[in-house]
């Protein structure tokens, strides 16, 4: 038997089944090929998190925008990888608070899900 492809990519994992996905919607064929399955390496290894950090630069924040966009896309298309948002808590001391609220509103407005709790809102949650 023999296969032919427009493309072979090596390797399964995210970025091997995220390029794999990608040709082949551009209308080429492609084999993706994988010495241990799917997923089976340095992907099934990560936090398999996927989001964006207090601080990170715009560069990032636009990368994990269009990482988020891909798995609602994917979902929407019947491919569920299992994506589920979930969140993560910063603490601070008082003296660091202005610098962490002012970038936690700066994300907001970029539309970003960021909420600021105070001590005793914290206390509640």
């Amino acid at each position: 038997m023999s296969v032919t492809a427009d493309i072979v990519v090596i390797g399964g994992g995210v970025i091997g089944a995220a390029c794999a996905e990608a040709l082949s919607r551009r209308g080429l064929q492609v084999v993706l090929v994988d010495r241990s399955g799917l997923a089976s390496g340095t992907s099934s290894a990560c936090q398999s998190g996927v989001g964006h950090g207090l601080f990170s630069d715009d560069w990032d924040l636009a990368f994990d925008r269009a990482a988020i966009d891909t798995f609602h896309a994917l979902r929407e298309d019947g491919l569920d990888a299992g994506y589920a948002v979930g969140g993560a808590l910063v603490v601070c001391r008082d003296e660091e608070a202005a610098p962490v609220r002012a970038r936690a509103d700066a994300l907001r407005a970029m539309g970003w899900q960021v909420e600021w709790l105070d001590a005793a809102a914290l206390r509640h949650a």
